[in-house]
């Protein structure tokens, strides 16, 4: 019985192991442009529903993000320009392409 007991615990330990290994966070790099090929400096890059994972992009449009959960969605927002949402999937690296907002433009003027 106790030789069960041990197996059976080892095989659960191992299925636990294999499953973190496979939902790891990672860390996600890229650029957001505007439709012009433009970098937008400034923009917001968030985790959608996780508030604290978070950053903005750099003069030249770049952005990184550390801890990253498996199947998440990146939102890609800046002031008037229309939001984008791009999943994750199984990359390491994704890049937003931002169009500007007539609504969001004329709320600004």
């Amino acid at each position: 019985m106790k030789g069960l007991l041990k197996k059976s615990f080892v095989a659960i330990a191992i299925m636990l192991v294999g499953t973190m290994a496979w939902a790891q966070n990672r860390t996600i790099t890229g650029t957001v442009t505007d439709s012009s090929n433009e970098p937008v400096a400034g923009a917001a890059v968030m985790v959608k529903g996780n508030t604290s994972i978070g950053t903005s992009t750099d003069v030249d449009g770049k952005y990184t993000l550390a801890n990253v959960p498996s199947g998440s969605t990146l939102v890609f927002t800046f002031i008037g320009m229309d939001t984008q949402e791009l999943a994750v999937g199984n990359r390491s690296a994704v890049h937003g392409v931002m169009d500007y907002s007539p609504e969001m433009l004329e709320e600004m003027v």
